[in-house]
């Protein structure tokens, strides 16, 4: 057996142990949420005829030719009976594109599909969907109170002309530099339940922190943390290159 197949009878081997890999739960929580030993996706889940080219004589020793730097950024919905997720995919190059995985119980055994998620371009041409730099000053919340609410009179033209506070920011606490909305609140019966993110100076190597909090409007336009905030050794969702960040991701009410 060449070097080629041997390398190529390996990595195949790898990602199938990783694709069908059992989630466990862990044995002791917090009694709020239960947490699960391994993230549901990765970069390494990232198909491998997205990664690698297969044909011998152009590379023979079986490369990686486009590398997966992270899968971050996910919302998710129950579709046909399979679980479904929508990923923000960066490459080594930084230059993203949007995929979509499944898995039978929302858990383990997430596959992405085989082709990356196409977005047509509009009558306004865009530069890309996602890469867009951010601006100077980005992580300064600058004067915002914290996570606003509004209505609005048309989705397509959407314009603010006023917003309520709702969860406001709080010196010495986990939203004392900013604090922002993650996934769309759900509904439950004692209002509604939002996963939000807040930004705190720290001094561990970044100049700030983020951790996820959960809040509870009873109707929208009043909000009471609740104090259980998670921490950065809570791979719920996905891996990415800060070890520091929790990003916000997806739910789902079963």
């Amino acid at each position: 057996m060449d070097n080629y197949t041997k390398r190529f009878e390996r990595v195949k081997l790898n990602h199938e142990d990783l694709l069908n890999k059992k989630n466990e739960q862990e044995d002791f929580g917090n009694g709020i949420f239960d947490r699960y030993k391994n993230p549901i996706l990765t970069a390494q889940h990232a198909p491998l005829i997205w990664r690698y080219d297969f044909d011998p004589a152009a590379n023979p020793f079986m490369m990686e030719r486009i590398g997966v730097n992270a899968v971050l950024n996910s919302g998710a919905m129950k579709w046909n009976g399979k679980y479904l997720i929508v990923v923000r995919v960066e490459g080594m190059d930084r230059k993203s594109f949007f995929a979509i995985a499944e898995s039978p119980n929302g858990i383990d055994n997430f596959r992405f599909w085989d082709e990356p998620i196409t977005i047509p371009e509009t009558e306004n041409p865009d530069t890309n969907v996602y890469d867009m730099r951010p601006q100077d000053g980005f992580i300064d919340a600058g004067s915002g109170g914290g996570i606003g609410w509004a209505l609005i009179d048309d989705m397509a033209n959407a314009e603010v002309n006023g917003e309520t506070i709702i969860n406001q920011r709080f010196y010495h606490t986990i939203k004392e530099v900013k604090n922002g909305e993650g996934p769309h609140p759900i509904k439950t019966e004692k209002g509604w339940l939002h996963l939000a993110h807040g930004v705190r100076n720290c001094a561990a190597g970044l100049p700030m922190r983020t951790a996820r909090f959960t809040f509870i409007t009873p109707r929208a336009t009043r909000g009471c943390t609740l104090p259980f905030p998670l921490s950065t050794n809570c791979w719920i969702i996905v891996s990415t290159r800060l070890p520091m960040v929790i990003a916000r991701q997806l739910r789902l009410r079963r």
